[in-house]
């Protein structure tokens, strides 16, 4: 029953205790680092939330695709995931040239991982199996043309 009369009796007998004021330069370094936590936090998922909506648009719109992991490889450069979908969608709009050198910087951003090189060493025989298919189609046709007819393009 005693204690919160001594409780009392103690706070109001201590002297209150000095706490020297935080300087300027401090708090500012201090909401520096709380700025930078943050925007650490927010470029992840923003990052990840521009993945996934290029990944939603890869087959129906290939060029939004490219753009949204362009986005995302802004936001997050050590991410190979935007990397791989860029390349899926510059393949699925047949610029080879470009998936090839997506797939060849996403195996110098990670070279010990091993997915990385599989993909590059895969859309590499791809590429060249793509592009000599075309070249063939190209020759069948012009093969095929009578003298009289002019050789029509693949494109």
């Amino acid at each position: 029953m005693s204690a919160p009369v001594f409780l009392v009796a103690g706070a109001l007998a201590v002297k209150p205790i000095e706490r020297p004021r935080a300087s300027f330069s401090a708090a500012l370094a201090g909401a520096g680092l709380a700025l930078a936590a943050l925007s650490s936090l927010f470029a992840v998922w923003l990052g990840g939330r521009w993945t996934g909506d290029a990944e939603n648009a890869l087959g129906t719109d290939n060029a939004r695709a490219v753009t949204l992991a362009k986005r995302a490889r802004s936001v997050q450069p050590l991410s190979v995931e935007p990397i791989f979908i860029q390349a899926l969608a510059e393949q699925l709009q047949r610029h080879f040239g470009e998936t090839l050198g997506l797939l060849r910087e996403a195996t110098r951003l990670q070279p010990e991982n091993k997915e990385t090189s599989s993909t590059f060493a895969f859309g590499t025989a791809r590429a060249s199996r793509s592009a000599s298919s075309t070249a063939s189609r190209s020759s069948t046709v012009r093969i095929r043309a009578t003298p009289n007819t002019p050789a029509r393009s693949s494109r």
